[in-house]
């Protein structure tokens, strides 16, 4: 990986974000950490699936099976901004 993409990947570090997985399932939960083969851990992590959702606390999604993975816009962290859609507020 170059400088630019491991200094944006570290600014994205504990934010909120939202991984989906090959069956369909969503983690939303704190950006805590990637590796080089795409594994992402997910703390305090909150699974939607089947239109159920459920805490999982400290999730691992291996690479393999990541499908999409958002992390929340800064500008929508701060609070002087327009309220948006849920929808609208990942990357």
């Amino acid at each position: 990986m170059d400088r630019e993409n491991i200094a944006r990947l570290k600014n994205c570090l504990n934010r909120r974000c939202r991984a989906t997985s090959s069956d369909g399932r969503q983690f939303l939960g704190q950006f805590v950490c990637v590796d080089t083969e795409r594994n992402v851990v997910i703390n305090n992590a909150e699974e939607r699936a089947h239109g159920r959702c459920r805490f999982v606390g400290l999730v691992m999604i291996p690479g393999a099976h990541l499908c999409r993975f958002e992390v929340e816009h800064a500008a929508l962290l701060d609070p002087a901004s327009p309220p948006t859609d849920h929808a609208s507020m990942y990357l």
